[in-house]
């Protein structure tokens, strides 16, 4: 089996079980937009939890070997500095390079083919830089050379490979957004601050430790709707408990994932199994502590 195929189907498997617990266990109905949210905020914080090891960097290459072949005269112009003087070496060449931000990708397509229509350029270019997102390295936002790359990272206190996996983004980091847009989509109105502060709470740590910038956004975004929230209906105590389940289930999966020996994708698996049992465990505990136990 793929790694994507299996990073999708252990995660839809524990979803499921996660799902079938909230029907089981909920006295009384919150609504299929709820529960879906709320499923869906499981699966975001178990996923990306498990994006944040070396399973992310396996996902990546596959996909790689699947999609990022060059073929035609603009992937050649917009490899061209690269494949001639070999700045920045493979992990950095498309933050330092100048021809794979949105611009620089569109300037160098247009000027391989002059002649040819606007639309043709960017259509080139956009295709190019879909393809680079499926490797390792991904697409930065902007460019930089490298000696200000490696001073930023000094000032910020940072390795220069963490800032430049900061600076970019590739297809496991937008499947992981991904998995955060979605709860947010559907809970924005329906979910309960202490939901919301967990999903913060995961989202950040996970962008933080996987240097995502694109889950991090989310994760910002998820923060803010958190404390909009507790502030209209919630009190400290829901916000504890939800940034406290948040750090269980991301910490434990996290751990386990890269403690554990062996293949990335058992690692993962492992993960997201502890993860849930842990979070599980952790209602369990709040839910027995509010009944009086």
């Amino acid at each position: 089996m793929e790694p994507g195929q299996f990073f999708f189907r252990t995660l839809w498997q524990a979803l499921s079980m996660h799902v079938h617990g909230i029907g089981a266990t909920q006295n009384t109905p919150t609504g299929l937009a709820s529960r879906a949210a709320d499923g869906a905020g499981a699966a975001a914080s178990l996923g990306n939890a498990a994006l944040v090891t070396e399973l992310s960097d396996v996902i990546a290459r596959q996909a790689a070997r699947a999609f990022n072949h060059n073929h035609n005269l603009y992937d050649t112009a917009i490899d061209a500095v690269y494949n001639q003087t070999h700045v920045g070496g493979s992990v950095f060449h498309h933050i330092v390079d100048g021809n794979h931000t949105l611009w620089g990708a569109l300037r160098a397509a247009h000027q391989a083919r002059p002649d040819d229509s606007i639309v043709s350029a960017t259509a080139g270019a956009l295709e190019h830089l879909a393809r680079d997102t499926c490797s390792v390295s991904g697409i930065p936002f902007f460019t930089m050379n490298m000696d200000t790359l490696r001073g930023m990272a000094d000032t910020l206190g940072v390795s220069t490979r963490y800032l430049g996996d900061m600076l970019t983004f590739n297809a496991p980091e937008v499947i992981g957004a991904g998995l955060g847009v979605i709860p947010l989509a559907l809970g924005w109105k329906k979910l309960e601050g202490e939901r919301l502060a967990e999903m913060a709470t995961t989202m950040t740590a996970a962008a933080v430790l996987s240097a995502n910038p694109l889950l991090l956004g989310v994760g910002l975004v998820a923060t803010g709707k958190a404390i909009s929230r507790l502030r209209q209906d919630g009190s400290v105590g829901q916000a504890l408990r939800g940034i406290g389940r948040g750090a269980v289930t991301t910490g434990v999966a996290v751990a386990v994932s890269t403690l554990v020996p062996g293949p990335a994708l058992l690692g993962a698996a492992l993960g997201i199994g502890a993860a849930l049992a842990a979070r599980r465990g952790y209602n369990k505990f709040f839910s027995d502590d509010r009944s009086g136990r």
